[in-house]
């Protein structure tokens, strides 16, 4: 319906909504990051045509209005002249232009957006980098880093994204980005592949796969700040769509945490409070119920309070710097303690805690009772002792608890008569969530899944009732190991100390279960997961006394490689594998 494409001076075009009546079908949008429109056309020249019709008044555009705002906002730049030649196609006679520019529109269908990803990430890896991608394509700088990890996402994730195994756009979405969390491709593989075996997916049982979304530890690293915790010797692996970064040692950010509001009670001492203490070392009642001096904030001079404005609106955009941040930090403690006089001090003091998003609360003017003193010193004293006990993550006592399903489920299938008890009991049990045998039920009122296989129930019926007690206990065996499930999300419940648990690992062969445990059990995953102080304990109680004096002086990589190499062939097992029946180990030679 056009003809043949002719060039026309851009000066003499206009837009197909100037028009009477408008020949364009689009209202809502026509106006949408035209700068990028604009930097496209600036890199790329244009693509394609506009669609034009003659009318009287001018020459206006049916299809293509968001291409020619593009065109006039690089002349208005000076970037182009105001007659720089555009490529247009004119609307045949007789031809209707708005439905064509209807038609333009409907029929025109938008890359996936993991094929757009995945393209932009062959520009980077031919050697175009991110400041020029942003500004070729006009796309917001904070958004190429994000753009280009989810183009790196593993093939496995790119092809179950294209194939929507993620469920809605929403979700989808959530789940893609949650991948870009792990360390490597392969452990985005080995995730994928486990969720995809239980036929699940969502977001932040991803997270969790590769330690992110631990909200305690998300606080204290937006308290101690990521460059700290870095120099300490953590890791993690930033997360680009939010604040679920995966952290590798939330223990190390604990103490970080803990000695730098010690480090602040020492500092308000020093500034006159006549103490200043952590409000989980005080009584419950010290917050609410000890008596207080108030006093109102301070405001601050104008220019404090926009300077305060300022930095706040940085963090909401997210385009706040670390130094940024502590800025705000000293801005408020300063705000917060410049009421208080000399003698105001000297007679109360301040409780120190963080608020739920990670930054300091301060709450000065408190008078601290006499009585108060001896407990508080009795919880520090406890709450130090405590805190010096190495304990392993969130995100791998899941995956322990997984293996362990995995190694129960391979022994419980050589169990006929526990498999079958272990079946009956999940079936009566009311405490589904927390049983170590899940079980489906599709009963009366009970919305009933696809089934696995087109046998009718009398064809089943018949072929059990001719089986022999042992072949039907090898069957009920079967089905309670598809349906063992002991996993575990928190360090402070691990999959043993559930009483079904140790009950059914307990009745089942020592033998049986030990082999099945450790042959699942990933000794590089489980000590290159853990803190040096772990792997070094393990490396003891395996028997290698002398070999831990030699470690503790090695890098952490050295004395992982140690463990991986020696451990696991003397039977050591982790605390959270060692059922009823394991014996420690006992070294090899």
């Amino acid at each position: 319906m056009a003809e043949a494409s002719t060039l026309i001076p851009l000066n003499l075009l206009r837009f197909g909504h100037e028009a009477d009546p408008p020949i364009n079908a689009r209202t809502k949008g026509r106006n949408d990051d035209i700068d990028g429109m604009a930097a496209s056309l600036q890199a790329h020249g244009q693509i394609h045509p506009l669609v034009v019709k003659s009318l009287e008044g001018g020459i206006f555009v049916s299809d293509g209005n968001r291409r020619l705002a593009g065109f006039f906002l690089l002349a208005k730049e000076g970037s182009i002249r105001a007659d720089h030649p555009v490529k247009c196609e004119e609307i045949a006679a007789g031809a209707d232009a708005k439905e064509i520019s209807l038609a333009a529109n409907v029929i025109r269908e938008a890359l996936h957006p993991a094929d757009e990803y995945v393209a932009f990430m062959a520009l980077a890896e031919d050697g175009l980098g991110e400041a020029d991608i942003a500004r070729r394509f006009g796309i917001d700088p904070r958004n190429v880093s994000r753009m280009l990890a989810l183009g790196r996402l593993s093939p496995n994730i790119i092809d179950a994204w294209r194939a929507g195994a993620f469920g809605d756009s929403r979700n989808e979405m959530d789940c893609v980005r949650a991948f870009t969390l792990a360390p490597s491709l392969a452990e985005q593989d080995a995730v994928y592949e486990q969720l995809a075996k239980a036929g699940r997916f969502w977001p932040e049982v991803i997270r969790a796969q590769f330690g992110a979304g631990d909200r305690a530890a998300i606080q204290n690293l937006q308290f101690v700040g990521k460059r700290a915790y870095l120099a300490a010797g953590g890791s993690l692996v930033e997360d680009l769509f939010g604040t679920n970064h995966a952290i590798s040692d939330p223990g190390l950010l604990k103490d970080l945490m803990q000695a730098k509001l010690k480090a602040e009670c020492e500092r308000l001492i020093g500034e006159g409070w006549s103490w200043a203490e952590l409000d989980w070392e005080l009584p419950p009642s010290a917050y609410y119920g000890w008596s207080r001096t108030e006093k109102a904030p301070a405001r601050g001079s104008q220019a404090e309070l926009a300077l305060r404005a300022e930095l706040n609106e940085r963090v909401e955009t997210g385009t706040a710097s670390e130094d940024d941040i502590q800025e705000l930090r000293e801005l408020k403690r300063e705000l917060q303690l410049r009421p208080y006089t000399d003698e105001e001090r000297e007679a109360s003091g301040v409780i120190v805690r963080l608020d739920g998003a990670g930054h300091l609360d301060l709450r000065p003017g408190v008078v601290k009772p006499a009585k108060a003193t001896a407990s508080a010193s009795a919880a520090e004293d406890a709450g130090g002792a405590e805190s010096k006990v190495p304990t392993i993550s969130n995100a791998m006592m899941h995956r322990l608890s997984i293996k362990l399903t995995e190694a129960t489920q391979q022994a419980i299938a050589e169990e006929p008569r526990v498999g079958l008890v272990a079946l009956l009991s999940g079936f009566l049990s009311h405490e589904a969530y927390s049983d170590p045998i899940r079980v489906q039920r599709n009963g009366y009122g009970r919305v009933t899944r696809r089934p696995e296989s087109v046998e009718t129930f009398g064809a089943i019926f018949a072929r059990l009732s001719a089986m022999t007690d042992g072949e039907l206990f090898a069957v009920a065996a079967g089905i309670a190991a598809r349906a063992v499930d002991l996993q575990r999300m928190s360090v402070d419940q691990p999959p043993l100390a559930n009483e079904g648990i140790a009950a059914l690992l307990g009745a089942m062969n020592g033998e049986r279960l030990e082999g099945a445990i450790r042959q699942t059990f990933d000794a590089a995953d489980y000590f290159g997961g853990i803190s040096k102080p772990l792997v070094a304990q393990a490396i003891h109680e395996a028997g290698f006394a002398e070999d831990q004096v030699k470690t503790a002086k090695m890098k952490k990589g050295d004395v992982v490689a140690f463990a991986i190499a020696n451990v696991p062939g003397t039977g050591w097992l982790p605390p959270e594998f060692r059922t009823a029946h394991y014996a420690g180990p006992g070294r090899a030679g």
